[in-house]
C-alpha cells in the first residue's frame, strides 16, 4: 500500500498524536508519497529509504528505527533560495540552490530545508512572499533582502498558522502582513530575530520537544496568546510584549527569563495552571 499525500505541495504529515511520544509504523512492502513525517518509529528489519519518495520525505524531527534496520534516510535537505518576487511560498519555480537562481531548480521547501531571502530576491520593491504552506522548512532568514519586500500571512485565513522546524531571522526592512500565527518546532539549539517586528497577530507557539530556542532581540506577539507547550524559551535578556503567556500542560518546557515582559491583555494573562 502507498500512502499518499495529494502533491508535493497539499501533504500529508503522518505523525504521533502526542508531540515527542513516538509511535511504531511497520514497513513491510508498503512505500509513502508526499509524505512529511514527525514522531515515528519505523519498524523494519532492513533499512527505509525514504530519500527518493514522489514529492520526498519530509522530516520533521523524532523520528528513528528499530526492528532491525539501522539506517533511515530522508530526502536530503537542500537549502532553498528564493528568486522570482512575488509569488506564492508554494510555487517551485520560486526557488533555487543557489543566489540569484544560480545552482539549478529549487523546490517546494520541506521540512528539513533551510530557506533564504537575500539581495538577488526581489528586484524592485512592493514584492510580496504569501505564506500559503503549514510546513515551511526549517530555519528561515531574510538577513541580506533588499526592496522592502512584504511577507503576507493570512492565507488562507488569518487562523492558518506556519510551521518552522529551526530558526527564524527577520529584518526591519521588510513589511509583515496578515495575522496567521507561528509556529516553533525546531528540537535542537535555535534562535529568533524579529528586528523589530511585530511577530503576529495569531496564536504563536512553541511545540519542540528537548528544543531551546533563544531570543537575538525584543519579541512583541499581540493578539492572541504565546503559547509554550513544549521546549525552552530563553528571552536573552530582552524586553517581551505578549498578549497572553499560556503554559498549562504536562509536558517537559521551560522558561529561561532574564529580561522585562509586559503582558497586554486582561483577565488571567499568566497561566501555567498545570
Amino acid at each position: 500500500k502507498t500512502i499518499s499525500g495529494n502533491s508535493a505541495i497539499n501533504r500529508i504529515l503522518i505523525r504521533s498524536d502526542t508531540v515527542g511520544t513516538p509511535r511504531i509504523i511497520t514497513v513491510n512492502s508498503g512505500t509513502f508519497a508526499n509524505a512529511d513525517f514527525e514522531d515515528i518509529t519505523f519498524s523494519s528489519a532492513s533499512n527505509v529509504d525514504l530519500s527518493a519518495i514522489t514529492g520526498g520525505s519530509g522530516d520533521c524531527g523524532g523520528n528513528t528505527i528499530t526492528g532491525g534496520g539501522s539506517t533511515l534516510t530522508f530526502t536530503p535537505a537542500a537549502t532553498q533560495y528564493w528568486y522570482q518576487d512575488t509569488g506564492n511560498w508554494s510555487d517551485s519555480t520560486k526557488w533555487f540552490l543557489g543566489s540569484g537562481g544560480t545552482g539549478g531548480a529549487g523546490r517546494v521547501p520541506l521540512p528539513q530545508d533551510n530557506t533564504v531571502f537575500d539581495g538577488n530576491s526581489f528586484s524592485t520593491t512592493g514584492k510580496t512572499v504569501t505564506g500559503n504552506m503549514f510546513r515551511s522548512g526549517a530555519s528561515m532568514t531574510w538577513e541580506n533582502a533588499t526592496n522592502n519586500p512584504t511577507w503576507f500571512r493570512n492565507y488562507p485565513s488569518p487562523t492558518f498558522t506556519t510551521n518552522f522546524y529551526g530558526s527564524i531571522t527577520l529584518i526591519s526592512a521588510m513589511i509583515l502582513s496578515g495575522g496567521s500565527g507561528i509556529n516553533f518546532r525546531g528540537r535542537g539549539v535555535h534562535t529568533i530575530t524579529s528586528a523589530g517586528q511585530t511577530l503576529s497577530s495569531g496564536n504563536c507557539s512553541l511545540i519542540a520537544p528537548g528544543g531551546t530556542y533563544t531570543l537575538q532581540d525584543a519579541l512583541t506577539i499581540t493578539g492572541s496568546s504565546f503559547t509554550i507547550s513544549s521546549g525552552t524559551l530563553n528571552d536573552g535578556g530582552f524586553t517581551c510584549s505578549f498578549s497572553t503567556l499560556v503554559s498549562s500542560n504536562s509536558n517537559v518546557r521551560g522558561i529561561t527569563k532574564t529580561g522585562n515582559w509586559t503582558l497586554t491583555s486582561t483577565g488571567v494573562v499568566w497561566n501555567l495552571a498545570t
